[in-house]
């Protein structure tokens, strides 16, 4: 039986509501920032990119290629620093051009015989790097290094030359280790979507997980170790993501790769985001309906040292009743281009499959990013989507609880990109499959991200 058991006067009706699981609220510790790293603010009222020291060529560039003629608040603090040669470590919403500033700042400083390097999280954010990166200038070769695709170098400049190289952290150290890459004269590392990158323990993980961490490090840090290894000039460091944290940057300080790095937290606010509707669906086999809210003292007791960070049977496989869910949401949805998350590369491919079977135009993300495939929706991996920048996205679809908060901030923000979005009504739809403290982990989540969860009126 349909978990939807009809439409009448335009709403999907849902079984009712049984042994609803218990909900809790309760407001974990905030840690007020560390000083770790002095906290910059850079106020600036720059008119234009050359005041920041971007050269002409590259600022008419940006104008005829982008049609920007004006820096954003991040960039007019960002560009400047990167071009001073300072270390740094930037945080702010996603959404508001970090990832094209620092794109623009090391083509804008390429030197030929002191080479930089991009670290992307994804090879669907080093495709479309590369890609910006060729936009903004002509005369800088750039050397695009993901899994997948042969090392792609501009034909129109000298192969030979010093490249400015870009690329996943995965597949760079495994050319690193085959001394395919050499890594002793480095000008500048960005390490962008840095949370992911490093990918440290919650700060409830369990023994075992932070060992399992400690004895199995992650392929950005084993770059950075690697070239901090070098006898040669130490690189300037780029550190960059929307979710830095403060066990984050105490980690870094005890790495050692920094340097007194200017703490740029940008602290942007992105207009359109404002008027996104977040619903939260739970899905389980003979029902769906809103997640549940409110709590009470008892519910509060019982659930009260709940963690995020724990995921023990929170396994979101996707399942028929969760599919079921999605083409019924993609069918009645005013979609114009949505993009659905998936949790991994199982779920990847059985959604992509039934959703195209289904009779719904869906393609993989990457075919967008790297062809210039168009469809009514992209299907991708959490991961994949991070830093990606699409326009004219409506509705994001999160199939299966997220991860953590930082996962869930970085899916909802391809929704209202640089406050350009055009969608009178965008919607972040997360469908959570049923089990143990579901309700309870996803209340808590959207409380500490200060969220309001919207009824979706088409389920009762």
């Amino acid at each position: 039986m349909s978990l939807f058991t009809g439409i009448h006067q335009g709403l999907l009706r849902a079984k009712p509501l049984s042994n609803t699981l218990l909900i809790q609220q309760r407001v974990l510790l905030i840690f007020q920032r560390s000083n770790i790293f002095p906290l910059r603010h850079y106020t600036s009222e720059c008119q234009s990119f050359e005041q920041l020291g971007i050269s002409k060529p590259i600022s008419e560039h940006l104008n005829q290629n982008f049609g920007i003629s004006k820096p954003t608040n991040v960039q007019c603090q960002l560009i400047p620093s990167i071009l001073s040669g300072s270390d740094v470590l930037l945080k702010d919403s996603t959404g508001t051009g970090k990832s094209f500033a620092i794109a623009m700042a090391l083509t804008a400083a390429y030197e030929p015989n002191r080479p930089s390097m991009y670290l992307a999280p994804n090879r669907e954010l080093a495709l479309q790097v590369s890609e910006w990166m060729e936009k903004i200038s002509t005369d800088v070769p750039i050397r695009l290094e993901i899994a997948g695709e042969q090392e792609r170098l501009r034909e129109t400049v000298d192969v030979t030359s010093s490249s400015l190289t870009v690329g996943t952290a995965s597949h760079i150290w495994s050319l690193i280790k085959e001394g395919k890459l050499q890594t002793d004269n480095w000008k500048t590392i960005a390490v962008d979507e840095a949370d992911h990158a490093f990918r440290l323990p919650g700060r409830f993980a369990n023994r075992k997980k932070k060992w399992n961490r400690l004895a199995h490090p992650k392929p950005a840090e084993c770059i950075l170790d690697n070239v901090m290894s070098s006898k040669k000039s130490k690189p300037q460091i780029i550190i960059s993501s929307a979710t830095i944290n403060r066990p984050l940057r105490h980690w870094l300080l005890q790495k050692k790769w920094i340097i007194d790095p200017k703490y740029i937290d940008g602290n942007s606010k992105v207009p359109a985001t404002a008027n996104v509707k977040h619903h939260c669906i739970v899905v389980s086999s003979d029902q769906v309906r809103n997640i549940q809210t409110t709590v009470n003292d008892n519910e509060k007791e019982e659930t009260r040292d709940l963690d995020l960070d724990d995921t023990t049977g929170m396994q979101q496989d996707v399942d028929d009743s969760m599919m079921e869910c999605l083409e019924t949401l993609c069918d009645i949805e005013p979609v114009s281009q949505g993009i659905i998350f998936v949790q991994n590369d199982g779920s990847f491919k059985k959604v992509l499959h039934r959703l195209q079977k289904s009779g719904i135009k869906a393609i993989p993300l990457y075919n967008l990013i790297s062809k210039g495939e168009k469809a009514q929706f992209y299907v991708a991996t959490a991961m994949a989507g991070r830093g990606i920048d699409l326009q004219d996205i409506s509705h994001v679809f999160i199939v299966g609880f997220p991860d953590s908060i930082g996962d869930y901030k970085h899916m909802a923000g391809r929704l209202g990109r640089l406050g350009q979005s055009t969608q009178s009504d965008p919607k972040v739809m997360t469908l959570a499959k049923d089990c143990k403290y579901i309700e309870s982990k996803a209340a808590k989540m959207f409380k500490l991200m200060e969220i309001p969860i919207t009824t979706y009126e088409l389920i009762q």
